[in-house]
C-alpha cells in the first residue's frame, strides 16, 4: 500500500466549544478550495448545544455541489440484511423509524438523515472497512469520521467514553493519518494511528447515537 499524505492543515475547533464537526467541515472545505469561513460554516450548519450530527455535516457539502455518501450500519437503525431498491424506499423506511425514535438525539439525527437523502445524499448500508477509507485516500479524497477519541491519546485524565469528529488525511503502511480538531493540546493536531485501532474507534462510537459508527465520503461531481 502506497503512502499518501493529502497535506491538509489541522483546523482547531473554538476553545471549550462542541465545534469538532464544524472544524472538520472547514478542513475539507479548505482542501477543496471553498471560499467559506469557519464562522459561516458554523452558521450554515446550525450547531446544537452538544454539537452536530453526521448527516448534518453531509448536508452542508450537498449545498456546495458535492456528491456525499454516508456508509454505515448502525444496529439501532438498520439490520445486517437491510437493503433498499431506491431512495424513495429508503426515505419511507427512515420515516417509519422516526415513529420509533421519537425523542432526543437520535430523533434529531434521523430528521437530518431524512433531509440528507431527500437533498441528494447517499446512504450505503454497509459496515465501513479499512479498505473503504483507503479507496478514498487513493483518489486523493479525505474522509470525515465520527469516533471515540479519548482512549487514543496519552492523558492524565481518567478513562472515559467520548464522541468526536476527525478527518482521515493520509496513510502510510499500517497507519492512517488523522487530523483531530480538539482544542486541547493532548488530543488536537495530526496523529498517526494503527488502521485497526482507528476502525475500532469508529465502531465503538455507535454508543453515541445512530449517526455514528460510519464514514462520510465527499466527492467532487
Amino acid at each position: 500500500m502506497k503512502s499518501i499524505d493529502l497535506k491538509i492543515p489541522t483546523i482547531k475547533q473554538h476553545d471549550m466549544s462542541n465545534d469538532c464537526g464544524v472544524a472538520c467541515v472547514a478542513m475539507i472545505a479548505d482542501y477543496y478550495k471553498l471560499d467559506i469561513a469557519y464562522t459561516e460554516i458554523r452558521k450554515k450548519l446550525g450547531v446544537y448545544a452538544w454539537g452536530t450530527t453526521t448527516p448534518q455535516l453531509g448536508r452542508f457539502f450537498l449545498t456546495q455541489g458535492f456528491d456525499v455518501e454516508i456508509m454505515g450500519l448502525h444496529p439501532a437503525l438498520f439490520q445486517l440484511d437491510s437493503s433498499f431498491s431506491d431512495q424513495d424506499e429508503l426515505i419511507d423506511y427512515l420515516k417509519k423509524m422516526r415513529t420509533v425514535l421519537k425523542d432526543g438525539y437520535d430523533a434529531i439525527s434521523l430528521d437530518h438523515f431524512i433531509s440528507f437523502v431527500k437533498e441528494g445524499g447517499k446512504i450505503s448500508v454497509k459496515i465501513p472497512t479499512i479498505q473503504d477509507i483507503e479507496a478514498e485516500l487513493e483518489k486523493n479524497r479525505p474522509v470525515l469520521v465520527p469516533l471515540s477519541h479519548w482512549f487514543l491519546h496519552k492523558t492524565n485524565e481518567p478513562p472515559r467514553f467520548s464522541i468526536h469528529f476527525n478527518v482521515v488525511t493520509g496513510m502510510h503502511g499500517a497507519k492512517f493519518i488523522t487530523n483531530d480538531p480538539d482544542f486541547g493540546d493532548e488530543f488536537g493536531g495530526k496523529h498517526s494511528l494503527d488502521k485497526n485501532i482507528l476502525m475500532y474507534a469508529i465502531y465503538i462510537s455507535a454508543k453515541g447515537g445512530i449517526d455514528d459508527a460510519c464514514i462520510l465520503k465527499v466527492r467532487r461531481k
